[in-house]
């Protein structure tokens, strides 16, 4: 009772952004990026490519006929003709975000997040009426550092786009790191915020 009435409300939001939150009592914070995920690989040329709902075959064959090699992940695995198709293998998948020259997937927080920690452009796709995905990809696409479609409206053009974009180094890279701590450090900050707004009990 009291300590909830003392305490308030406090909270640690993860982004894949740099953000700044509107109450002082927010901290925003970065996702953990996977030990195995670390930067640094050299780029093969490839596109990875992850669908959390296994509906980018049209986005896959795209990026085929712009000439781009293609790893496609999703469950249950698409067979597309000319890509190398996966049903999602964590360290399958990982080795191809590490030597990837840009991703094309579904825009879910945690892709977008690796995308940027990876310094890799994005092509974030949604489906319509997926709000929070659109929101990422809105997101991403406005901060410079990716590209963002409707699955159902989606064009070899948008495809071509993306990819002489991502040749050219156009996009925007941001050091997440730099600018947000990872989720466990935010956390551990913001109990001590707590404990000293606190003081003795």
């Amino acid at each position: 009772g009291m300590f909830a009435a003392r305490l308030g409300v406090y909270a640690v939001a993860a982004h894949f952004l740099p953000i700044e939150p509107a109450d002082p009592r927010t901290r925003v914070a970065r996702p953990m990026l996977r030990e195995s995920l670390s930067p640094g690989a050299l780029s093969d040329g490839h596109v990875a490519c992850y669908f959390r709902d296994a509906n980018g075959q049209a986005a896959v064959e795209f990026a085929l006929q712009a000439g781009v090699p293609v790893r496609c992940f999703s469950a249950p695995r698409l067979q597309i003709p000319g890509a190398a198709c996966f049903g999602f293998d964590v360290d399958r998948f990982t080795e191809s975000l590490r030597s990837c020259a840009a991703i094309i997937g579904s825009s879910g927080s945690n892709l977008c997040a690796e995308a940027v920690m990876l310094g890799k452009p994005i092509l974030a796709l949604h489906r319509r009426g997926d709000s929070e995905q659109q929101l990422n990809g809105l997101l991403l696409a406005r901060a410079g550092i990716g590209m963002t479609a409707e699955f159902d409206r989606l064009r070899v053009e948008t495809i071509r786009e993306f990819l002489r974009r991502a040749a050219a180094g156009s996009f925007r890279r941001v050091d997440l790191t730099a600018a947000l701590p990872d989720t466990v450090t935010a956390v551990l900050q913001t109990l001590d915020d707590v404990a000293a707004r606190l003081g003795p009990v």
